[in-house]
């Protein structure tokens, strides 16, 4: 980490927004956001319960790519306990207490710049949440996305660009 103006912040030169106990209060108050707005933890309700139905051979897996602050990723642990559900991000969520972390929840330390092949055909659902802005290349980043999806799986991309619009 380093330190600027009182924040912490990771040492990637892509990801430039802070990686704090703020920050993470900040996109957790955004995961509330998003929940209430969509009444839900993801759209297409359909598909996500499809894909991570119980009594799959191998046991359905979620992968929440740049996780923050982790809350999107436990909440999925604890709808589907019997999924295994991993949160990745370049730093592990500092706010979160081990005991509230479900059994079948697990955080990873990785840069989702570099390969995914160890993860290949791993998950029916990834999620990726407002983290196009840490990635470099970004029709690579969903290259290595489908080849973690087993068959059937599904991409849940939240994601937006400013746009300006002239008045």
């Amino acid at each position: 980490f380093k330190t600027l103006h009182g924040r912490a912040f990771n040492q990637s030169d892509h990801y430039m927004l802070p990686a704090d106990d703020d920050e993470h209060s900040r996109l957790d108050m955004q995961h509330l956001a998003l929940r209430l707005h969509l009444n839900s933890l993801y759209a297409s309700k359909h598909l996500v319960d499809n894909a991570l139905r119980e009594g799959q051979n191998p046991p359905p897996a979620v992968l929440d790519v740049g996780t923050g602050s982790g809350r999107w990723a436990i909440d999925m642990a604890l709808q589907f306990p019997h999924a295994e559900v991993i949160g990745l991000d370049l730093v592990p969520p500092m706010k979160l207490a081990e005991t509230t972390i479900p059994p079948n929840c697990r955080f990873e330390v990785d840069d989702a710049n570099l390969s995914f092949e160890h993860y290949k055909d791993c998950f029916n659902v990834v999620h990726v949440r407002s983290a196009d802005q840490g990635i470099n290349d970004f029709e690579s980043f969903l290259y290595e996305i489908a080849r973690t999806l087993r068959p059937n799986g599904i991409l849940l991309l939240v994601t937006g660009y400013p746009v300006s619009t002239p008045f």
